[in-house]
């Protein structure tokens, strides 16, 4: 059996033709004593193929990986004085997991309206960030993760792709 490394696009659109061929060309039918077995075959091809080509979602998760090892490697960086960034984690599909310890006395303050606050700022720094471009063309998804300074688990917060383009459009 012939196997043509392509992109699974390709594979798709030389099956599309081949199938065309099959159908109008009763002289390739005959070599086929079962349309189904080729049929099986071409898809078994194609599956084969994709698994040795990685995909979208991969590359996209492969890019993301190496930002987060890359910005962890600095990690713990102190934001300001009352935030510092722990590490930050990629997962797929196209997730960033920032993980921040809140360097002030939890118990004394609203986080309610904190955490609200927060998300709206970091809303905008995700839009308006020329960093962030790179992130927006991948679709990514911005979690935000915060503890309190002994690790105990405080909020998370996410902006979605959705969030961030739906606030850049109705800007313009």
């Amino acid at each position: 059996m012939l196997i043509i490394k392509r992109q699974p696009y390709q594979l798709l659109h030389i099956l599309e033709s081949l199938l065309y061929s099959l159908k109008y060309i009763p002289q390739y039918i005959k070599q086929f004593k079962n349309c189904n077995k080729f049929i099986a075959s071409a898809l078994l091809i194609m599956s084969i193929s994709k698994c040795s080509e990685p995909t979208s979602d991969q590359k996209v998760f492969s890019y993301l990986k190496k930002a987060a090892e890359s910005a962890s490697k600095s990690c713990p960086v102190q934001v300001d004085s009352i935030l510092r960034l722990e590490n930050v984690t990629a997962f797929v599909p196209a997730t960033l997991r920032y993980n921040y310890s809140l360097l002030f006395d939890t118990t004394l303050y609203d986080l309610n309206d904190f955490k609200e606050k927060l998300r709206k700022n970091t809303l905008n720094t995700v839009k308006t960030s020329p960093g962030a471009k790179t992130f927006h063309s991948l679709l990514t998804t911005f979690e935000y993760n915060y503890s309190d300074t002994t690790g105990n688990f405080l909020f998370r917060f996410i902006i979605s792709p959705e969030e961030y383009w739906e606030s850049i459009n109705s800007e313009k």
